[in-house]
Formats: C-alpha cells, sequence, structure tokens
C-alpha cells in the first residue's frame, strides 16, 4: 500500500490504485514531452528564420 498526504492526515491507496497514478502520470509525462518536442521544433524553426531575415537586411 502507498501513502499519500490527504486533508489533515493519510490516505492509503491500493497498489492497483498507485499502478493507475503511475501510469497516469506517466501518460501525461509522455504528453507533456511530445509538446515539448513540438515547441524546441518550431522554435529552432524561428531561429533559422531570423538568422535568414538577419543575412538577407544586415549581411554576415
Amino acid at each position: 500500500m502507498g501513502l499519500r498526504p490527504g486533508n489533515g492526515g493519510i490516505v492509503i491507496q491500493q497498489p492497483q490504485q498507485l499502478e493507475r497514478s503511475v501510469a497516469q502520470l506517466e501518460s501525461e509525462n509522455q504528453r507533456q514531452e511530445r509538446e515539448i518536442n513540438q515547441l524546441q521544433r518550431e522554435v529552432n524553426q524561428l531561429e533559422r528564420r531570423l538568422q535568414r531575415i538577419a543575412r538577407d537586411c544586415c549581411g554576415d
């Protein structure tokens, strides 16, 4: 059994509940990692775009 803080006490979770909680957290973590990776790709694209604009506008 796992323990987690409750409202002014301790709530005991059964192993199945813990496994579900862990699975949900892992799923959310994977979703967030995909979102971060997508945002990083967008940042990289924008940086390349800015570099091209700077070269076109101001030279090297």
